[in-house]
């Protein structure tokens, strides 16, 4: 009789579950998913503590949990790839698919893999863990939720922001949602919120809740238009630390010492505007002339 191999596959499967949601998962949840009893479930778990991982359980949610240890953190070296593995797998992509749509999409879906990496044990703390499981529990229940004391960056300000969560993606620090003060779609950065207030109130403008992709600068937007500048090593540094997405539209320039960025973006400059003007005498902008019109006006506007 052949060796039955189902009890490893599922143990494999639970740790996988696991490991891609760092909030916590039920055990009716991850009995969803593999289509068995919460008791197999359990068991499933009880192996994943002999071997060595360290399972956490919130009683208020009843979702278990990885914590970080050393078992856990040697599985996170196992997921890592090196820059110099990121840049082998991209010139594949790009052998295989010859520059075309589906081989920035790859590109883009590797940059977000690594950027898994960055949000490291970050994604196990407490608080971080408290704001994902609310949010995943309001998308569930349909229901709106306060984004309290939210730090953004495009409007300079600290403010509540109401808004209807419906598409979480841990690995990228966001949260899409529509906000209900600006009638638009809108991205959210997990780290900006101190907390997450579920409201009584469903959903009420469901039919708006469309998943539409964020440019590198992760503005949500239908109308972009092509962007092309220069940049000193300084300014691609900080770029690609504050915006990880954009290292995709990135080369090295003809020019030692310099970088060229060409890639799609919101036609409002949201985010990007910004960031040039921080760091305009180290920028070369060569396309669109709008785009210089745009950072010349922003820049009469300064006062100091």
């Amino acid at each position: 009789m052949a060796y039955d191999d189902r009890p490893r596959e599922r143990l494999l499967r639970v740790l996988m579950y696991m490991v891609e949601h760092p909030q916590g998962l039920t055990r009716k949840e991850l009995a969803a998913r593999l289509q068995v009893s919460e008791k197999v479930i359990k068991t499933c778990i009880n192996a994943i503590e002999n071997v060595g991982f360290e399972v956490g359980y919130d009683i208020q949610y009843h979702t278990y949990r990885l914590v970080p240890n050393k078992r856990t953190e040697k599985l996170s070296r196992l997921l890592y790839f090196t820059p110099a593995e990121q840049e082998m797998i991209r010139q594949a992509i790009d052998q295989v698919y010859k520059f075309s749509h589906a081989s920035e999409t790859l590109k883009r879906k590797l940059s977000s893999i690594y950027d898994y990496q960055r949000l490291g044990t970050v994604g196990f703390r407490k608080p971080l863990l408290n704001r994902i499981a609310m949010l995943d529990k309001a998308i569930k229940d349909k229901k709106q939720v306060i984004l309290q004391a939210y730090r953004s960056n495009n409007s300079e300000t600290v403010a509540d922001r109401l808004v209807e969560a419906f598409h979480l993606n841990v690995p990228e620090d966001i949260v899409q949602a529509y906000d209900l003060q600006r009638q638009g779609l809108r991205y959210f950065r997990l780290s900006r919120m101190e907390r997450v207030l579920v409201q009584d109130t469903s959903w009420q403008y469901q039919s708006r809740h469309l998943i539409m992709p964020a440019d590198p600068f992760r503005i949500v937007q239908k109308q972009q238009v092509m962007v092309h500048f220069r940049m000193q090593v300084s300014v691609y540094n900080d770029l690609i630390d504050l915006f990880p997405l954009t290292k995709n539209c990135i080369e090295p320039a003809n020019e030692p010492g310099w970088y060229d960025f060409q890639g799609e973006v919101n036609a409002s400059y949201l985010a990007i505007g910004n960031f040039l003007l921080g760091h305009g005498s180290k920028v070369e902008i060569l396309f669109p002339e709008d785009l210089r019109d745009w950072l010349n006006a922003q820049a009469r506007k300064l006062r100091f």
